[in-house]
């Protein structure tokens, strides 16, 4: 199961802590705190599968990593600058790479990667503090840290990597912190253009008494300005149409009729509103749809047309292409 966008962002940031290190217990008393758990206790899972993968589990030092992880989370003076040093970093794990592939050739076992006692402390601290800081800054940033719990987040985590019994199922429980930040995503998207929804509802819903106004089940709204007299498409029809698509304020966003091509697709392959529409129209027809953004482009909109936009188009089906 994948998880959104938003917590994806949250767990890269979060990074490793580690399983050495004990934190107090904690309480799950709320939906929150187990969206909290969850995040810590799948993503230290995940990363004990990633330190068996990328063969680092005997090399970073996981002391100094949490020393570094506390340090940069407590905004405390650094040890090692991770934003100076990345070019260490990198060639750590390039050398690393460079002797698993060496070695997958060569079986009498001469390159082993052997970096010092000194190079595996400096990476192991780096790596901390540069994933320190970015927890905060994306907590910080997405507003998270007013949301979640971090000391149930890095409970959940450290319990997982320390492969010890967790409070809750994590991948029984994915499906709660996808739906989660899905609520959250639909908020932050419904206070920037919620004047969208609210302005195409009132449309239809005065549109709707019009005169010559048919509405369908699905709320897709059609007046015939010419009705024809030929056949109608199906779903796996390809039409050819003139259209002028506006917005409920009247602005045109796209026209064929402005560019003296009218378009050619396949009646599935465009909006539902569409969809619906073409396979109602027979050929020769004229009509205006009114459609609301649930059968249009939704709640994330497209290029030019906002998220939540009601769109208004005239239609006339020319054609059904052989």
């Amino acid at each position: 199961m994948k998880i959104t966008q938003i917590t994806i962002a949250l767990l890269l940031a979060f990074g490793i802590i580690s399983c050495q290190e004990k934190t107090a217990d904690v309480s799950i008393n709320t939906k929150t705190d187990s969206i909290s758990y969850i995040i810590g206790a799948y993503q230290g899972e995940s990363m004990l599968q990633n330190f068996k993968r990328s063969k680092v589990d005997s090399l970073i030092n996981i002391n100094l990593y949490l020393k570094a992880f506390n340090d940069a989370v407590d905004n405390k003076t650094l040890e090692i600058e991770p934003d100076s040093n990345q070019m260490m970093v990198q060639m750590f794990f390039q050398q690393l790479q460079t002797s698993l592939m060496m070695a997958a050739q060569d079986t009498t076992g001469n390159h082993k990667f052997s970096p010092s006692k000194g190079q595996c402390d400096s990476v192991s601290y780096i790596l901390g503090a540069q994933l320190g800081k970015g927890l905060v800054d994306n907590f910080s940033k997405d507003g998270l840290d007013t949301i979640l719990s971090i000391p149930i987040i890095i409970n959940g985590y450290i319990t997982a990597i320390s492969k010890e019994d967790l409070k809750m199922e994590t991948e029984a429980n994915l499906q709660m912190v996808d739906d989660f930040f899905r609520k959250l995503q639909e908020e932050k998207m419904l206070e920037q253009y919620g004047d969208n929804k609210k302005a195409g509802e009132e449309f239809l819903a005065k549109n709707r008494a019009a005169e010559g106004i048919t509405e369908t089940a699905s709320g897709l709204q059609y007046e015939i300005i010419k009705e024809g007299n030929g056949p109608k498409p199906t779903i796996t029809d390809k039409v050819k149409v003139h259209y002028v698509g506006s917005f409920v304020d009247g602005n045109v966003f796209d026209s064929s009729v402005d560019r003296g091509e009218p378009a050619v697709f396949g009646v599935g392959q465009v909006i539902p509103g569409w969809t619906e529409a073409l396979q109602l129209m027979p050929v020769g027809s004229k009509w205006k749809l009114y459609i609301p953004y649930q059968l249009a482009y939704g709640e994330q909109g497209r290029n030019s047309i906002p998220p939540y936009s009601m769109l208004i188009f005239e239609v006339e089906l020319i054609n059904i292409e052989k």
